[in-house]
């Protein structure tokens, strides 16, 4: 998989697609790329924005702003909860997407028990009054994991539950060239269960 293929096989998800869309991955492969390219590619795909982790938000000011900007796509910064209000205020002013709010310090794809402590922080922010919407991630897998965390945001990011669960169902390992119509009905039965 590179950036190019990826772009090659997203080239056309807008006659297709309507929601928004976001890619995610690191910085150093966007890098490899080019940057103006990357934003450029993404717009031309009807991408509407990028969530790069380990773009550090200062890098982010003085040198990838004005590509996002010139191209029409949004950022989304990350947040913990021993980042200071004054830096999330100043993600809120340019704009992003989203804010997304980390639900554990733990790495992507671990279930998370989220505690006192961080519904404190969930409700910290919320109580900001944020321009953008805040969602959160990490640890989501299930209605419940997925009502915990909601309670205070706009909604929640589910990516490793929700590739485990497309691994689990039979249907999958019995025939892995389902049809699209098949496969919508499995990505609707699993957005059931956790509505």
């Amino acid at each position: 998989m590179s950036l190019t293929v990826l772009f090659d096989q997203l080239r056309h998800v807008r006659k297709h697609i309507d929601t928004p869309i976001l890619l995610m991955g690191y910085l150093n492969p966007v890098e490899q790329y080019g940057f103006e390219r990357f934003a450029s590619d993404l717009a031309a795909c009807g991408i509407d924005g990028a969530i790069i982790p380990d773009m550090p938000f200062e890098l982010y000011l003085t040198r990838y702003k004005q590509s996002f900007l010139r191209h029409g796509v949004r950022p989304v910064f990350l947040v913990t909860a021993r980042t200071a209000d004054e830096r999330i205020r100043a993600f809120d002013a340019e704009g992003p997407a989203f804010i997304y709010l980390l639900s554990s310090d733990a790495v992507t794809g671990g279930a998370v028990s989220i505690s006192t402590e961080r519904q404190d922080f969930f409700k910290r922010v919320s109580e900001m009054g944020l321009s953008r919407p805040t969602f959160v991630g990490f640890g989501v897998r299930d209605k419940q994991s997925f009502e915990s965390v909601t309670r205070y945001t706009r909604g929640a990011i589910i990516g490793s539950g929700f590739v485990q669960a497309l691994a689990d169902l039979p249907a999958l390992a019995d025939d892995p060239k389902l049809s699209d119509l098949e496969s919508v009905e499995i990505v609707e039965r699993y957005v059931q269960s956790i509505r």
